[in-house]
């Protein structure tokens, strides 16, 4: 369904989808145009992989970074890390500080920074009232799996060191057009598709292949 369609049923969500295709788009021909590349072969695929990574990765980031733009100036951001772990805690005026949304951003483990996947957790602690944990893991293929795992992992184990009850969260992983929610219970963590971990047990398992 094009943008022109879903305008004919919701006008708002219809302008912002078709905002977000023309940054998308002028992003796409910034980088193309940097590199001497044509913008068909960024689009069908036509370059080589690490070219392809890059050419993603400069979207996500100034896509996301504009978005992030419009986060309101009372939204509370406190950036920290967990051992070497990038974090930040995102939460609105009123959150609850007993409650809180851990946010593994998507993005195929190869692309996403803290900056860049900033505005979904905000737009959930605003619906929620609960306060988001967003962390920057490692990112493929400069760190191939188990490293986001294993970040992923620490950054749970954190949230029980400080005294948060797992009863109280809710870990999701946010993937393209879908998102996986994922419950925790008695000290695991379960998803239904990109990996699964049980923290006390220590196995892990990857059904993603691409970029490992």
């Amino acid at each position: 369904m094009s943008y022109e369609e879903i305008s004919k049923v919701h006008k708002e969500l219809g302008k912002l989808i078709e905002d977000s295709f023309e940054l998308r788009r002028k992003i796409a021909r910034e980088f193309a145009t940097q590199k001497g590349i044509p913008l068909s072969d960024l689009a069908s695929g036509n370059v080589d992989g690490k070219t392809m990574i890059e050419f993603n990765r400069h979207i996500s980031n100034n896509l996301g970074g504009e978005r992030a733009k419009n986060i309101p100036k009372d939204v509370g951001i406190e950036k920290f890390k967990i051992g070497n772990i990038p974090a930040e805690w995102i939460s609105v005026p009123e959150a609850n500080e007993e409650k809180v949304f851990y946010n593994l951003f998507g993005g195929g483990y190869i692309m996403g920074t803290l900056e860049s996947r900033r505005w979904i957790p905000y737009h959930v602690s605003r619906v929620t009232n609960l306060r988001c944990l967003n962390i920057e893991y490692r990112l493929a293929p400069e760190y191939p799996f188990p490293a986001a795992l294993e970040d992923s992992i620490e950054s749970y184990k954190w949230l029980i060191s400080k005294g948060f009850d797992p009863k109280k969260w809710r870990v999701s992983r946010w993937r393209i057009s879908n998102l996986n929610s994922i419950k925790t219970k008695r000290g695991k963590i379960i998803t239904s598709r990109s990996w699964s971990f049980d923290v006390t047990m220590g196995r892990s398992y990857s059904k993603w292949k691409i970029y490992y």
